[in-house]
């Protein structure tokens, strides 16, 4: 992994961490280099766990060489982009939150593994564009596991 998708990363995961406290939640950040979950919240009886995907332009992101799983309720990916603008600081980036069980719906397989291309989850999941509701805590606590 480049320097550049290193740190695009972890300004992406810096990012919906502040996002995430702002709408009232207590999210921890997981540390390591390899990860699949990388940030956590505890609810009063749940554990949900989220992916970040961070992403400077319009391409795709990158999700991983496995096909992501559709099966949990409480595993969430937030995919960020900056639209070629991450060094302006007053630009806020994109975000789209899905629940796992929405993933496949915009998984392509790529040379590099599977993928989300930005221009289909624009048109065709512009419902999760920006809507932190769907972490709202109130609807983690009744959902079914």
């Amino acid at each position: 992994m480049s320097q550049k998708t290193e740190n695009t990363n972890l300004a992406s995961e810096f990012y919906v961490i502040s996002m995430l406290h702002r709408i009232g939640l207590n999210p921890i950040l997981t540390i390591a280099n390899k990860k699949f979950i990388d940030i956590i919240l505890l609810t009063k009886d749940k554990v949900v766990t989220i992916d970040v995907k961070g992403l400077i332009g319009k391409t795709s992101w990158l999700l991983g060489k496995k096909r992501p799983s559709t099966k949990n309720n409480l595993h969430y990916y937030i995919l960020v982009t900056y639209l070629n603008r991450i060094a302006d600081p007053l630009y806020l980036p994109e975000c789209f939150i899905l629940p796992s069980k929405e993933i496949g719906k915009y998984t392509h397989k790529s040379k590099k593994g599977f993928v989300i291309r930005y221009s289909e989850l624009r048109i065709n999941g512009c419902q999760f564009r920006g809507d932190w509701s769907i972490l709202n805590s109130r609807r983690l606590t009744s959902r079914s596991s």
